[in-house]
């Protein structure tokens, strides 16, 4: 996410216009290109593993636990849904009246203060 918001704020990664008409270097669409693919190869890894790992916190044991576990897959459902809901709507809505840079660096922001989370509870997992 990092590379595609330097692609669409920085200049130097921004293609040129002139007279409407913009036309991207070929190291542009390199650079844009890559930080898709990166995108895509990261996504694809995660999202199938996170929802497993996700569940694998809880023991089937524990009847506690186990209710729990239920509640967990509800609220990941849930967060995917609205996580979907505001990209949808309030990114869109970012990107048209506020620019592109700043559409790309709200999930920026985002994804780091998630990974910083993550790193802060990951002594507290199984």
């Amino acid at each position: 996410m990092v590379l595609l918001t330097m692609s669409v704020s920085i200049k130097f990664w921004k293609p040129t216009c002139t007279n409407g008409v913009c036309k991207a270097s070929s190291s542009q669409t390199a650079f844009f290109y890559s930080a898709l693919y990166i995108i895509a190869v990261g996504a694809g890894g995660t999202k199938p593993n996170i929802s497993t790992f996700g569940a694998d916190q809880f023991d089937d044991i524990n009847p506690h636990e186990k209710k729990l576990k239920v509640s967990f897959f509800n609220w990941w459902t849930f967060s995917s849904f609205i996580g979907g809901l505001v990209a949808t709507l309030g990114l869109v809505y970012i990107q048209e009246n506020l620019g592109w840079g700043l559409g790309y660096g709200v999930p920026t922001v985002g994804l780091i203060v998630s990974l910083f989370i993550f790193y802060i509870g990951v002594p507290t997992y199984r």
